[in-house]
């Protein structure tokens, strides 16, 4: 089997072959990487954080966090529209103890590119627990994304 002939017989579209299929190939691929970046990439449009005031103690939660806005113009919010990740920070000078939250949360995406979210305090009963939240809120183009604002030519 020659090298012309394992493109064809490897599926669809052939991308080995003659130099006809190698052009599609290289098109094909141009197209790909131009849409990805500059049409329908989804984009972060808000970020920040967020600190308790006090600490929330067992089966306690925060109050709900009210994040990010409306989307850019042309944009539509992306799921997960809200995304939220979190320190858990334990009493007393740090001594190792602050671990990243990795349960208890609530988010709930809203009708743009807001949402919000609210964390219960569900892994120590021995002790309340202040914690830090990082936010960002996303989305995607609705048409013709960051190509459409370059000049034609």
């Amino acid at each position: 089997m020659g090298t012309q002939d394992w493109g064809v017989q490897a599926g669809s579209p052939p991308w080995c072959g003659s130099d006809t299929k190698h052009a599609a190939a290289v098109a094909s691929a141009k197209a790909q990487i131009e849409n990805l970046i500059f049409t329908s990439a989804t984009r972060v449009d808000a970020q920040g954080t967020i600190s308790t005031s006090s600490a929330v103690p067992f089966n306690g939660s925060t109050p709900t966090f009210n994040v990010g806005g409306a989307c850019p113009t042309g944009d539509v919010g992306q799921s997960p529209q809200v995304q939220v990740v979190g320190v858990c920070k334990h009493p007393g000078f740090f001594d190792g103890d602050d671990h990243p939250i990795t349960n208890g949360f609530a988010v709930t995406a809203g009708a743009t590119c807001n949402g919000s979210f609210r964390w219960s305090q569900i892994h120590d009963s021995n002790n309340p627990h202040n914690a830090t939240f990082f936010w960002q809120t996303r989305s995607r183009p609705t048409g013709g994304g960051l190509i459409a604002l370059l000049p034609s030519g």
